[in-house]
């Protein structure tokens, strides 16, 4: 994995605002309602050790988002594709290959355990 960009002081306070917003706080009703018309399929990605954004906050998004799966990476944070690579690349790879028809355990249980 090539190395990432440093971070800015403004793409660290926007990343903040937007996480701020979604763990608390009042909700963005207008974006909830254009996020209700999405008309394509989405992964939503958790890492059960995460704690910017904490796993918990996935159960919003499937009264949310229509056409909605989740997943969660088990022994990774808030930056997966850093934690756990492998797994971040498989199911990835696998919603692209598979869009309406992805299934979690198509392939096995579990994940580059």
């Amino acid at each position: 994995m090539p190395p990432q960009a440093e971070v800015t002081p403004e793409m660290r306070e926007k990343s903040q605002s937007l996480t701020r917003r979604i763990m608390g706080g009042p909700r963005d009703a207008d974006l909830e309602a254009r996020m209700r018309e999405l008309n394509v399929p989405v992964l939503l990605l958790f890492g059960t050790e995460d704690k910017v954004l904490p796993p918990e906050v996935a159960r919003i998004y499937p009264d949310i988002l229509p056409n909605c799966n989740i997943m969660f990476v088990y022994d990774a944070g808030h930056e997966i594709e850093g934690d756990r690579p492998e797994a971040f690349v498989a199911v990835v790879e696998d919603f692209l290959d598979r869009k309406a028809g992805f299934l979690v355990n198509a392939k096995s249980g579990l994940i580059h355990p």
